[in-house]
């Protein structure tokens, strides 16, 4: 089948990854074309890197953040008659480690389904607009890192207008909201059918499974994506990644050391910020005390030491 992939690239220190590098020349494999869009100003000699595996390179900032990019992409093959013989059009960006397994297995499982689009990943929370704010909720939907659609999908008009739409907003829970939730709900609500790689992730308990519960996915799932932001120690509230480096080198035949050039060069935490937020991690984990007019609860190691209803409460 004829692949088209438009990847969405940003590097603040306005360089392409060896992770980035990598990741694309392993898309060569499963797409025919790339067309990599960065948010990021990149010099001739960042861009000769990623040369050989893309047919177009846009470097030039917007402030669109992933959808900006995979809006001009889109467009480019559109303009350029590139759609008309491409079977699936592939959204990816640069916030995954991949593949850490081939992209193929993936594809192998996913072709055998009765659907219009797919992703690696869902999650079942999000958020939702209330009045003039956002308010956190249970709401199930596509993580945009990776999202696959079929042609009766990318040629709609229902889709052209969505990527028509895109604009530069202020927040981040406005993009999750307006494109990332926004696209799986506008697709579904058009009668397109959706699905995910990952069976972990369709717990609905499970917020924010690619992260969240990122060894069981890679040991159970032969999952190909890792999200950078654990290595980088962005979730440590939610994830404290010891021996990350081990647990890939020890479960997978991806190059650890992409891992460990990337903390390198990028991750710049203060260690107030990793202690408050490896205390945070213990506190979910360990030690969760919640009072509210519901109940009352008491888990430690996830185990519940006590629960008393609003029903009990009032007898006491």
């Amino acid at each position: 089948m004829n692949k088209i992939v438009c990847f969405a690239h940003f590097d603040k220190n306005k360089k392409i990854e060896n992770y980035v590098v990598y990741y694309l020349q392993e898309l060569c494999k499963i797409a025919d074309k790339i067309i990599f869009v960065s948010d990021s100003y990149l010099e001739d000699s960042e861009l000769k890197k990623i040369e050989p595996y893309v047919i177009k390179i846009i470097a030039k900032p917007h402030g669109e953040y992933d959808f900006g990019s995979y809006k001009r992409g889109f467009l480019y093959a559109k303009e350029n008659n590139l759609l008309q013989n491409c079977d699936e059009l592939i959204f990816a960006n640069d916030s995954c480690y991949a593949p850490v397994f081939p992209f193929q297995e993936m594809f192998d499982k996913m072709s055998g389904k009765n659907i219009d689009f797919w992703g690696a990943s869902e999650n079942n929370y999000g958020y939702k607009k209330v009045k003039d704010r956002f308010v956190y909720c249970k709401i199930k939907h596509i993580q945009s890192y990776f999202i696959v659609f079929k042609k009766n999908v990318f040629n709609s008009d229902v889709f052209l207008n969505f990527i028509n739409s895109i604009q530069k907003l202020n927040s981040k829970e406005e993009i999750i909201y307006n494109y990332e939730i926004g696209l799986s709900k506008l697709l579904t609500n058009n009668n397109f059918k959706f699905d995910t790689y990952s069976d972990i992730c369709k717990n609905p308990e499970i917020n924010n499974g690619s992260v969240q519960k990122y060894k069981e996915l890679i040991e159970q799932d032969h999952f190909p994506f890792l999200k950078r932001s654990i290595n980088l120690f962005k979730n440590i509230d939610i994830v404290f990644p010891f021996g990350i480096n081990n647990f890939i080198r020890e479960n997978t035949k991806y190059n650890y050391e992409f891992l460990k050039q990337d903390r390198q060069n990028n991750m710049k935490i203060s260690m107030f910020k990793v202690f408050y937020k490896f205390f945070k991690y213990i506190k979910r984990k360990v030690i969760r005390f919640s009072l509210n007019r519901h109940d009352i609860r008491l888990i430690i190691f996830g185990k519940k030491i006590f629960n008393i209803s609003k029903n009990e409460q009032e007898l006491l």
